[in-house]
């Protein structure tokens, strides 16, 4: 059942291209440092959920974990991460890339 009014206006396929977005956002999360990690100011339980996914082997286990991210990004402003990325140096390609194709989602979900 949809949550609020937003949900209900959205298909089923921008609903689950939002998530994926947002799970992509988590993806870059985790590849980030420590260091990084320590600049963005974020909610402590999301912290903790991404040192965890560092910390996993299994790619079904990193796969859940990287799900309930993004869970946990659809509950705060996730612009304001997307903005913390502009001071925070991405040093992949992909990572990049993957900035720039979140950031086109995610514009599109508003």
């Amino acid at each position: 059942m949809p949550k609020n009014d937003k949900d209900m206006a959205q298909s089923k396929s921008e609903v689950k291209r939002n998530k994926l977005a947002l799970q992509k956002l988590g993806e870059v999360l985790v590849d980030l440092s420590n260091e990084q990690l320590k600049k963005l100011t974020i909610a402590d339980n999301l912290r903790e959920a991404i040192k965890e996914a560092k910390s996993f082997k299994s790619v079904g286990a990193k796969r859940r974990q990287l799900q309930y991210i993004s869970k946990l990004m659809r509950d705060i402003d996730y612009k304001e991460i997307v903005d913390l990325f502009s001071t925070v140096e991405l040093k992949t390609k992909n990572a990049k890339m993957a900035m720039i194709q979140i950031t086109t989602a995610l514009q599109k979900m508003e």
